[in-house]
């Protein structure tokens, strides 16, 4: 066992080993609160005055949290991309005009080979995208998974519009259906949906609420969640060590046939201080 101290100093090398150990690991990382990152370290945005300082900043910090994640020796990466699509009151094109950067972007298409990623998308993105003048995005997101299908050290996928996912794998289906004349099971939908399966999600790591119907078929029986405080941006390398070294290190339910008495009457203590405390209750404050 090594404890948190020596953990968070490791090289990325030998956190990548001892993650590595346990399995190739599955991680949900969903970004979401990107306008209020970028409102809390540049001001208020507008996308008529700053649109390219805006997507630079997007692509930056993007690159930085996914090779953090691969660099850390995390395996598959699903990453809905609630903060790109999300209608905050922009118009859907400008929304959809940020999607491009995931296939041309010269920095992107350069992470995808030098960390060999495999690259897919899931999400209601064809529907969104069909009828709009990106509806060409889709054929792009099909050719960059055809092209980094030969990538074997990492998996990125990508979420887009994925709000609507039951009625997506429904539709899905049901063409497969048609196509087939068999009825597709849990592995082949998987496929249809998120372009190949992904196994039991390890870890989930979030700022927004977690909600399960955004990520269907996918297994979280094993996995561990955490939720940050803040905007997905502000993610870190320390608080992804600290949270791995938690994944590695797992706290068992203590087996209170085992527990001393001071220990039971320790656990009691605690429970009746806590007896009214509540998680997740708010507080309105003046003029909110």
């Amino acid at each position: 066992m090594t404890d948190l101290d020596t953990f968070v100093h490791l090289s990325d090398r030998q956190i990548a080993r001892l993650v590595n150990e346990r399995g190739q690991q599955v991680c949900v990382f969903p970004i979401s609160g990107i306008r209020h990152w970028y409102t809390m370290e540049y001001g208020k945005y507008t996308d008529v005055n700053c649109p390219g300082h805006y997507m630079d900043e997007i692509t930056k910090k993007l690159l930085d949290l996914y090779r953090l994640f691969f660099n850390q020796g995390i395996h598959t990466l699903v990453s809905p991309l609630h903060g790109l699509t999300e209608d905050d009151g922009e118009s859907l094109a400008s929304r959809l005009r940020r999607l491009e950067i995931l296939t041309t972007h010269s920095d992107f298409l350069c992470f995808y080979e030098k960390y060999s990623v495999r690259v897919h998308f899931f999400g209601d993105y064809r529907r969104q995208l069909a009828g709009t003048p990106y509806a060409y995005l889709t054929g792009q997101f099909e050719r960059l998974s055809k092209h980094t299908r030969k990538n074997t050290a990492h998996r990125l996928f990508y979420g887009l519009f994925t709000g609507n996912a039951a009625e997506n794998i429904a539709d899905l289906s049901v063409r497969y259906f048609i196509r087939t004349g068999q009825i597709p099971n849990r592995q082949i939908m998987m496929e249809l949906y998120y372009g190949e399966a992904i196994e039991t999600v390890d870890l989930f790591i979030g700022f927004d609420k977690f909600n399960p119907a955004d990520f269907p078929l996918l297994d979280f029986t094993e996995e561990n969640l955490y939720f940050t405080s803040t905007p997905s941006f502000y993610f870190d390398r320390d608080q992804l060590r600290r949270i791995l070294h938690d994944r590695l290190h797992p706290r068992q339910e203590p087996n209170y046939a085992h527990l001393s008495d001071k220990e039971l009457a320790a656990l009691k203590n605690f429970y009746l201080a806590q007896r009214t405390t509540t998680l997740g209750l708010g507080s309105l404050r003046p003029g909110a």
